[in-house]
């Protein structure tokens, strides 16, 4: 995996953590991070306020919401996806999900944590 994707993947995890300090009044917070199907898998799950993920789209074009925007474009850029899961009152789920390989990866560099 690139230098540039594993700096891009930990500044969106980063930005993700610091949404739920800011934001979701959580308790509790989790990460992780696993391979499936020839992916990255990062999840961030707070058991904090939730919020109302209809229009989500709309709002993440707002000031308030510019670190989650920067976020799905950046996912984006490396041919990821970002899937948010939130209900009012129950915390939300927000997970990022990269291919392990791209053309043009050298075969030797490998995945490490």
């Amino acid at each position: 995996m690139s230098l540039n994707k594993r700096i891009t993947l930990y500044r969106a995890t980063r930005e993700l953590m610091l949404n739920v300090v800011k934001h979701a009044r959580a308790k509790q917070m989790e990460v992780s991070i696993r391979e499936e199907n020839g992916h990255l898998r990062i999840e961030v799950i707070d058991d904090g306020v939730g919020f109302d993920t209809a229009g989500i789209n709309s709002r993440l074009l707002g000031s308030e919401s510019f670190g989650l925007f920067s976020v799905r474009e950046r996912i984006r850029a490396l041919d990821g996806g970002v899937e948010i899961v939130s209900t009012p009152g129950f915390g939300t789920t927000v997970a990022l999900t990269v291919p392990l390989k791209h053309e043009g990866d050298s075969e030797s560099e490998k995945l490490e944590f």
